[in-house]
């Protein structure tokens, strides 16, 4: 029985000195570095001053700021007559297949710096994979308010506007209490957020960790199956969801009354959604006409990376255009 009983600790060390030593691995080539926490106030939110390494389509190698967002470190509050310009939205905002300089966010701030008349402007990016428009105020209210911006300029889809009810990362959610619109955090008091409490140290530091947790997502996703067997495996194909505009959409729109405000869609603009959007002042366009317009014509698909043979995320080509079309957008409404 002792032999067992020690074979079974030798095992257990084994283990433990393994895992230390792959952390250290990971630690010293910069792969799977955490860069989120589970913020109470914001739900998923990305960390202050942290190393990012990320590899999909593309490439990008960079850090979040000391103030917990992307780009140049703007300061809560302002002491300039600068106009700031708040980007929110999911992946592609966010950006991590091109590196910073060939982000549309760097070329459309450079781009209106070198033309501005008594002041110049700051683009401050915010964007977060995955987020649909209900993290995105909710970001806005209890983190991007604070900096102050002038412009909001949301990169959605259509699908965005769905309400979500069960949160594959528990996050705070917005409801109506007495007519009013109110941001509800009981996710904290959950089991989920109970247990990162507890692990938050591991969650926000460990490589390791955060591969275990990368699989657990992909395997909930069944994106595992697609990696494994590749060209063999088949997905069962989407059905699109309806979108039902939900009160808390539009109540939502008075928390950003005073600032001038886009819905930039990435892919075709739904009328139905711009007419309703259209009398809180909210201008609602779309950008994928002019991607067609500029790259098609030259044979370049602004979703295909061919370096990597995939698609995805708007290649650099494509940055260029949106960053563009961004320009000539807030220059059209420039008070």
């Amino acid at each position: 029985m002792k032999g067992v009983l020690s074979k079974i600790g030798f095992y257990i060390i084994g283990g433990i000195i393994g895992l230390m030593l792959l952390e250290v691995y990971y630690q010293t080539v910069e792969i799977q570095l955490p860069y989120h926490e589970l913020n109470a106030k914001v739900g998923k939110k990305m960390l202050p001053s942290r190393r990012i390494n990320y590899f999909k389509e593309g490439f990008y190698l960079g850090a979040s700021n000391k103030y917990g967002y992307l780009g140049n470190p703007y300061p809560p509050g302002r002491d300039t007559n600068n106009i700031r310009i708040a980007l929110l939205g999911d992946s592609f905002v966010e950006g991590f297949h091109v590196f910073e300089d060939y982000h549309f966010s760097r070329i459309l701030e450079k781009k209106l710096n070198s033309d501005s008349l008594g002041h110049g402007y700051e683009v401050l990016n915010f964007g977060v994979g995955n987020y649909n428009y209900t993290d995105m105020i909710i970001q806005y209210k209890n983190f991007i308010m604070d900096f102050d911006p002038d412009i909001l300029i949301f990169v959605v889809h259509q699908e965005d506007f769905i309400v979500r009810h069960d949160f594959f990362i528990p996050s705070p959610t917005l409801k109506l209490k007495d007519d009013s619109l109110v941001i509800d955090y009981s996710f904290t008091k959950g089991r989920k957020y109970r247990t990162y409490q507890k692990m938050s140290f591991l969650m926000e530091n460990s490589c390791v960790f955060k591969a275990l947790n990368s699989s657990a997502k992909m395997c909930q996703r069944e994106a595992c199956k697609q990696i494994l067997f590749d060209k063999f495996y088949r997905p069962k194909p989407g059905v699109q969801p309806r979108v039902v505009l939900e009160p808390v959409i539009f109540k939502s729109f008075a928390w950003f009354s005073d600032k001038q405000v886009f819905f930039v869609f990435k892919e075709a603009l739904p009328e139905e959604i711009a007419q309703e959007f259209e009398p809180y002042g909210i201008i609602c366009t779309s950008v994928e006409p002019e991607l067609m317009s500029q790259l098609g014509s030259k044979g370049i698909h602004y979703r295909y990376w061919p370096v990597t043979n995939t698609w995805g995320h708007w290649n650099h080509a494509a940055q260029k255009v949106v960053a563009d079309y961004l320009y000539r957008l807030i220059k059209q409404y420039e008070k």
